[in-house]
């Protein structure tokens, strides 16, 4: 089965990031993926419109998208207008990447932050206004009423270049009212962090959202993000693990749908700030989540163990793998994944 295989850039500076877009092109990379945060745990984080356009004038097929923006810091408005921006500099390859949020980008900035459902529910409606904006021009004003935005006779000067519009991948992990918007609304999803078990869980909330609408979900790319680190050094692998195990540590419905012993904590991926101290908690409580775990989440160790998880993925419903590298060498390894494993997904047929 034909799967497309992304990149997502998350960590180096603005000049390096544009220069690992500019090389994902040409190892083969279908796409590329830039989180939009202000701050994380682990680090340095880009404005993702200011290196996806430095990367968009610098290469000529692959897709570039956020992975992904909230509606909480930025309106709507502007947010249609830099994506139609970014589409029509780069020959209608963009896409937006949107989510309800996460408490370390809005709490620290004293931006209000809101409780599941109304942030929900924001982001419906920003879905609904970003579309009907890049359908608008000065002779096809557009209107709209909801309970968070308001739009009377407006229009965008800048009109997107792909039609009917760039997609839009909503960013869900488990929450059913969440991936049942994706259905609904999303062109795409964007997951995270899981095995390949929970991934088809929640693509079938996914495909019942899309029922209720009368929409064919063979039409949503389902992205699964995919931890890598291509090695059989033991060193580089450990620190893959660990990596691993902090990630699950937050992400416990993970743990949970695998029969494991969820550790105790008093925020989510969602509510997690960027501080030392929540940097401490999860350190501490990585340390109780089982290394077998990691390997059926992550893709750790050969080339074929890679691929194979990848196909497993594949066969639960994804149909585009967002690779986030943890090796030392990132170069070395897009050349692997340009050598062996983007050809075996391009040119085999899988059963």
């Amino acid at each position: 089965m034909m799967v497309k295989i992304g990149l997502i850039i998350c960590g180096p500076p603005p000049s390096e990031s544009v220069k690992q877009g500019i090389l994902a092109e040409k190892c083969g990379f279908d796409s590329v993926w830039i989180p939009d945060h202000l701050v994380d745990l682990d680090g340095c984080k880009v404005d993702p419109w200011t290196v996806l356009a430095g990367i968009g004038t610098r290469t000529e097929r692959v897709f570039l998208c956020p992975g992904v923006t909230d509606v909480l810091r930025c309106h709507p408005a502007k947010t249609a207008q830099i994506v139609a921006s970014l589409d029509e500099m780069t020959g209608g390859r963009a896409g937006l990447g949107l989510g309800a949020g996460e408490a370390m980008n809005i709490i620290p900035f004293g931006i209000a932050w809101e409780e599941a459902n109304a942030r929900i529910q924001r982001l419906k409606e920003a879905i609904e206004v970003i579309k009907l904006l890049w359908s608008s021009s000065k002779e096809n004003l557009v209107n709209y009423t909801g309970k968070y935005y308001h739009l009377e006779e407006a229009c965008l000067d800048q009109a997107p270049t792909r039609k009917p519009h760039p997609p839009i991948y909503v960013g869900a992990l488990g929450s059913p009212q969440l991936l049942s918007l994706v259905g609904e609304l999303g062109d795409g999803w964007l997951s995270w962090i899981c095995t390949p078990a929970l991934f088809a869980e929640r693509f079938r909330v996914i495909q019942e959202g899309a029922s209720k609408v009368g929409k064919n979900v063979s039409g949503i790319d389902a992205v699964a993000w995919l931890y890598v680190a291509i090695s059989e050094d033991r060193k580089v692998l450990k620190r893959a693990v660990n990596v691993g195990k902090a990630l699950l540590a937050i992400e416990r419905n993970v743990l949970k749908s695998s029969g494991y012993k969820v550790p105790p904590l008093n925020f989510s991926a969602q509510h997690i700030l960027a501080s030392h101290k929540s940097l401490s908690s999860v350190a501490k409580l990585a340390r109780e989540v089982p290394d077998e775990i990691v390997y059926k989440t992550c893709a750790l160790g050969s080339v074929d163990e890679c691929i194979e998880l990848i196909d497993r993925f594949a066969r639960n419903g994804a149909t585009h793998i967002a690779i986030r590298d943890l090796g030392p060498n990132i170069e070395k390894d897009l050349e692997v994944f340009a050598n062996k494993i983007i050809p075996y997904f391009k040119n085999q047929k899988n059963e």
